[in-house]
């Protein structure tokens, strides 16, 4: 079985400022990735997609329908369906 690492979140005004390793973790002893050092700058971005979309049009014309998330899985599952039908797997 793998250990999961452990981090803190240190939060401001309800947003995450700065994300560090838990030194009391008996595995990773508060050492974290720098993924997980970035991880504020991920969440806080202003172009982070917190929404699921589809494409309209041609592939690289920029074009985007914004959908709800159960629009959204319920074409994914549509979509495997299909696939698993026609593989046969």
């Amino acid at each position: 079985m793998r250990a999961l690492p452990s981090a803190l979140m240190h939060i401001e005004d309800g947003k995450i400022v700065k994300v560090t390793g838990d030194p009391g973790h008996p595995v990773t002893r508060g050492v974290i990735c720098q993924r997980g050092r970035l991880m504020p700058d991920h969440v806080h971005h202003p172009k982070r997609l917190n929404y699921p979309l589809k494409r309209k049009g041609e592939k690289g014309g920029a074009q985007w329908q914004r959908l709800t998330w159960e629009q959204a899985l319920d074409e994914v599952a549509e979509k495997l369906s299909r696939l698993k039908e026609h593989s046969g797997k």
